[in-house]
């Protein structure tokens, strides 16, 4: 990927003297707009997160599961990958098979954008004509490129549509465990 694609919108910093801070009001409101917006997202994403864990850990006590690993690994993708390994064997978890199908599917789509959103440095560009973005930079090292760095763009309406996304989701996965904990007594555990 090169600078060019790293940058679509073409956004160069600009700063008003408008206050110390150097940058408008309306700016500061967007500002503050984006950054609630990707506090929820990731309380989303750290809900479902946990969830999954949670499973995999109550799992491993049950009987239904005593063949199937139910180690907790350190990455969160083996995570994911471990519990929906856990989908298919017959025990409690295949009563919702399908909706927890969902749940990993949902999870595994967004989880580039959960990448940035949760490990990016955030920075916030504007352009004359009043367009906005907030900019988020990893490092994402690989053997030949160690100080490899990539960027996300997103305007203010696309992290608002999806928070909207990411907590109808996440009320879909949360019921979906909600039912699963009431089922098997784990409600208060």
């Amino acid at each position: 990927m090169d600078q060019e694609d790293r940058q679509p919108f073409g956004y160069t910093p600009v700063r008003k003297d408008e206050d110390a801070g150097g940058f408008g009001s309306e700016h500061k409101r967007a500002i503050d707009r984006m950054m609630s917006d990707r506090g929820g997202i990731v309380n989303s994403f750290a809900q479902v997160e946990y969830l999954l864990a949670d499973t995999v850990v109550r799992c491993a006590d049950l009987a239904a599961y005593d063949k199937a690993d139910t180690t907790l690994p350190y990455r969160l993708d083996q995570r994911v990958a471990r519990f929906a390994a856990l989908l298919p064997l017959p025990g409690p978890l295949n009563d919702q098979r399908d909706s927890f199908e969902r749940v990993v599917s949902d999870f595994r789509e967004a989880e580039e954008r959960r990448q940035f959103l949760v490990h990016g440095f955030a920075s916030f560009h504007f352009t004359r004509s009043g367009d906005m973005a907030m900019r988020f930079d990893r490092f994402m090292p690989t053997r030949d490129e160690p100080a490899r760095r990539r960027s996300m763009w997103f305007r203010p309406q696309t992290l608002s549509d999806i928070r909207t996304m990411t907590s109808e989701r996440t009320s879909f996965a949360l019921a979906e465990f909600i039912a699963l904990h009431t089922r098997m007594g784990w409600v208060g555990d």
